[in-house]
């Protein structure tokens, strides 16, 4: 899952593939919960493997599939995602 929190321009990719997109909060970002809700109030069902951030979105494909490569799941990246069939 790629989160962009970005403004008007903000958007969620799932396997490589957008599924979401609009207006996120436009004040500055003072805190981030990764695997809870905002106020904490409800947890992570599950496990989260691995976390990249970066702060420029052009290598968004690039990390998509070296981490779908890495971890064998290049069969869920769609047909004409630039690292479907091969490894960044």
């Amino acid at each position: 899952i790629t989160l962009t929190i970005n403004g008007n321009n903000s958007l969620i990719r799932v396997n490589g593939v957008q599924v979401a997109s609009g207006t996120a909060n436009v004040n500055p970002m003072t805190q981030l919960n990764i695997g809870a809700n905002v106020n904490e109030s409800q947890g992570l069902d599950g496990f989260i493997a691995e976390i990249v951030m970066t702060d420029d979105r052009s290598s968004t494909e690039l990390i998509e599939g070296y981490l779908a490569h890495k971890w064998g799941l290049e069969s869920s990246l769609p047909s004409d995602h630039v690292y479907k069939n091969s490894a960044p």
